[in-house]
């Protein structure tokens, strides 16, 4: 009886990984393959800023997008991740439709080097917006860890001395 149990949900647990690879391989693989003859064209993206991380030169910053649209098209519905850089500093969770130029991510040129490619594919972004044009931003609601940083810096603002406060 147990083994016939067991095997029931290795079995359940087995098609359940299999069901959850199947919907990742086609939301992200066969979605970005989708837009490959897109590559080098302007298209407009609109979707939720996921990630955000201050550089030398600007902000980097990650996109996942909702809708995404190529010259007149109409928007299309979208579940990539996008990578991009801006100047303007965007917060995360806030939503955004902005213009840019699809460009795929770069290849080594050389045995050993850093493949960025397989980096950004890990990551499930397999695709970059150069020349960004941020057309509308609209607050978000902060996440939990946002509202839980916010709240340390008031408790830090009560009880730590002036030059302590974060």
């Amino acid at each position: 009886r147990w083994e016939r149990a067991f095997r029931l949900k290795g079995m359940a647990l087995l098609l359940f990984f299999l069901v959850c690879f199947g919907i990742r391989y086609y939301l992200f693989e066969q979605q970005s393959k989708s837009l490959e003859s897109h590559l080098g064209q302007s298209c407009q993206v609109s979707g939720k800023v996921i990630f955000q991380k201050q550089r030398t030169k600007g902000y980097e910053y990650y996109i996942q997008a909702e809708e995404i649209a190529f010259g007149e098209m109409d928007f299309l519905s979208s579940h990539l991740t996008f990578h991009f850089y801006s100047s303007e500093e965007l917060p995360v969770n806030s939503r955004i439709r902005l213009a840019g130029q699809l460009s795929a991510m770069a290849v080594p040129k050389n045995p050993g080097e850093w493949n960025q490619k397989n980096y950004f594919k890990g990551k499930n972004i397999y695709y970059r917006l150069k020349k960004v044009e941020i057309k509308e931003i609209t607050a978000g609601e902060p996440n939990l860890i946002q509202r839980f940083q916010e709240w340390v810096k008031q408790q830090s603002g009560c009880y730590l001395p002036e030059k302590e406060k974060g």
